[in-house]
């Protein structure tokens, strides 16, 4: 099974993650560049990753990163992924106005029938919720 964790933060999930898919999968992390601008939280992030994955690589496998732009995401797997997760992330890529650019490249990753995970805190009842498309489509696969 192959599974990408979008912005996987300071490591959470990969902890859980990454042990379970060493021996019989495959586990990805969509990351920033560690490498970036110094003063964008975005690089702190990607190396925190960066710092987490290479402390102890026993303990996780083989994580392999793919680093994306957040605000124009290219992912290179085209139909292989079985599972995307994206943990507490969706608020953030609304408020950023990067949803509409991530939604269709998560798609474009996905197999036929593959799925896409999302777990996110509840927003309080008052609030309208922000509209997103019913349907996406992905414009590389035409």
């Amino acid at each position: 099974m192959t599974v990408p964790r979008f912005r996987p933060g300071e490591g959470w999930y990969t902890e859980l993650l990454a042990p379970a898919l060493a021996k019989s999968g495959k586990y990805i992390a969509t990351n920033s560049d560690p490498k970036g601008p110094a003063d964008q939280r975005s690089t702190f992030y990607g190396q925190i990753f960066k710092f987490f994955v290479d402390a102890v690589p026993e303990a996780y496998g083989k994580v392999d990163t793919v680093i994306v732009d957040s605000k124009a995401p290219k992912l290179p797997q085209d139909g292989t992924v079985d599972l995307v997760i994206v943990m507490r992330e969706v608020h953030g890529l609304i408020n950023n106005g990067s949803f509409n650019a991530w939604l269709p490249e998560i798609l474009h990753a996905l197999k036929p029938k593959g799925v896409l995970g999302i777990e996110q805190h509840r927003a309080p009842p008052t609030p309208t919720p922000p509209r997103v498309p019913r349907k996406a489509t992905c414009p590389r696969s035409g």
